[in-house]
């Protein structure tokens, strides 16, 4: 009866250690997100290198450190800490961030694979298709384009995606395809 006592003390010592070291990285992803979404994107960083100091093996803590760096045209940063998140764990909102930090620096190829391994690891990365899709239209590849945002709004519609489909169909050589598109995102304008 006493072993299974100590057994059980061990493993209840063991979980409070282990949510003790978690929370505070969490605690500071939260802060981080908060001062991203009203801009403030300097201390975002420091909110998401605090979460990584306490958690080092943290991946979703690097991807928001690495959108963050982003944000602010750190873009060396942010590869780091997107690489980070990748060594971490193999996931969609990592690969994608890669795949901006690369088109904005204009690695174009290498960007193409870290959209498309995104896409991979998560067919329903909405954000993905947003930003290959925003890729491909920057560099002319508008029946690219169109595909790719013709998967984004597929999975998500959005004014800016309808939009960005109008005009890849507008210089694809399809007017009446980009028509309809304006009109979707219109008619999504006036809903929201």
């Amino acid at each position: 009866m006493r072993k299974r006592a100590i057994v059980s003390w061990a493993i209840f010592g063991l979980l409070v250690i282990f949510i003790a070291a978690w929370a505070p990285a969490r605690i500071y992803v939260m802060k981080g997100r908060r001062d991203s979404a009203a801009g403030r994107y300097q201390q975002a960083v420091a909110d998401y290198q605090h979460a990584v100091r306490f958690s080092p093996n943290f991946a979703r803590a690097y991807v928001e450190l690495g959108d963050a760096n982003r944000q602010l045209a750190r873009y060396d940063e942010a590869e780091k800490a997107f690489k980070q998140a990748m060594s971490l764990e193999d996931e969609s909102c990592a690969s994608c961030g890669l795949g901006v930090i690369y088109w904005k620096t204009g690695r174009y190829v290498d960007a193409e694979k870290a959209f498309k391994r995104a896409t991979q690891l998560n067919p329903n990365d909405v954000c993905a298709y947003d930003w290959s899709g925003r890729m491909y239209y920057d560099l002319g590849r508008y029946e690219e384009a169109v595909g790719v945002f013709q998967q984004e709004i597929k999975l998500s519609p959005n004014v800016n995606g309808y939009l960005f489909l109008g005009n890849a169909y507008t210089y694809s050589g399809r007017p009446g395809e980009a028509v309809n598109a304006y009109r979707q995102a219109i008619h999504l304008n006036r809903t929201r």
